[in-house]
């Protein structure tokens, strides 16, 4: 190998097309992008950020379906559909096993396409007369609170003490729901009596042949009312109504 002889020239190395070499014209900072959008790829595949670097816009998440359920369990769709439908028609041991697998891909069933297999709505019917008056508040507050414990929702609806309005609320809310609850209808009774054999009704204070109805026990509210004024000690006691 041949080496120039004058100390002040600077002999190239055979191998220094080969070397790297850090590139110091550049700002540091620079080298830190390719492995800051590298751990950000990552955090995307993990699940950490549903943003893929680079991108302007939110990635949305693909939601689970019943054909997700029924690969990962090992089962046909109809069974998912059963099991979490009709739970009582799948054997339990695959019952279990399809819930568990739902519970845990995060599955929430369409109360749209469930309400087809089992011609429920989970959802209930509430006509009122007034929405203004404070006892048909407190009605509608009951019946809420009872609905969303069972697994119901509620329709409200307000007649405006219109027989003909609440006549047509109840048809059509009939098709929609999986019962009505018609509290103090102004009706007459042939008109319930209809209504009742279209869907599922409850009257709340009033009474109409063999229909359910919840009814207040005026005679009881009198004499509890009374026993109180005695024991009290009012002797003379009027009542307007």
């Amino acid at each position: 190998m041949n080496r120039s002889s004058d100390p002040g020239i600077e002999t190239p190395h055979p191998f220094k097309h080969y070397l790297l070499r850090l590139n110091t014209s550049r700002d540091p900072i620079d080298f830190l992008k390719p492995l800051d959008v590298l751990l950000k790829r990552f955090a995307y595949c993990r699940g950490a950020t549903t943003r893929w670097p680079h991108h302007t816009i939110e990635v949305k998440q693909v939601s689970v379906t019943a054909r997700d359920v029924a690969r990962v369990a090992g089962v046909s769709v109809s069974t998912v559909s059963r099991a979490l439908a009709k739970p009582d028609e799948v054997a339990p041991a695959t019952r279990e096993k399809v819930l568990d697998t739902a519970r845990g891909m995060g599955y929430l069933p369409n109360p749209a396409a469930s309400g087809l297999i089992t011609g429920r709505t989970s959802t209930i019917g509430l006509i009122v007369p007034d929405l203004e008056n404070p006892f048909f508040a407190a009605v509608t507050k009951g019946v809420q609170s009872r609905a969303r414990a069972a697994g119901y929702q509620v329709v409200v609806a307000d007649s405006d003490e219109d027989p003909s309005q609440e006549e047509d609320l109840a048809r059509t809310m009939a098709k929609r729901v999986d019962g009505i609850v018609l509290c103090s209808p102004r009706a007459p009774d042939s008109v319930i009596a209809q209504v009742a054999l279209e869907c599922k009704l409850i009257l709340v204070n009033r009474s109409c042949g063999d229909i359910p109805a919840v009814a207040i026990d005026n005679l009881m509210g009198i004499r509890q009312a009374m026993g109180h004024l005695v024991a009290l000690g009012h002797r003379k006691i009027a009542y307007v109504g």
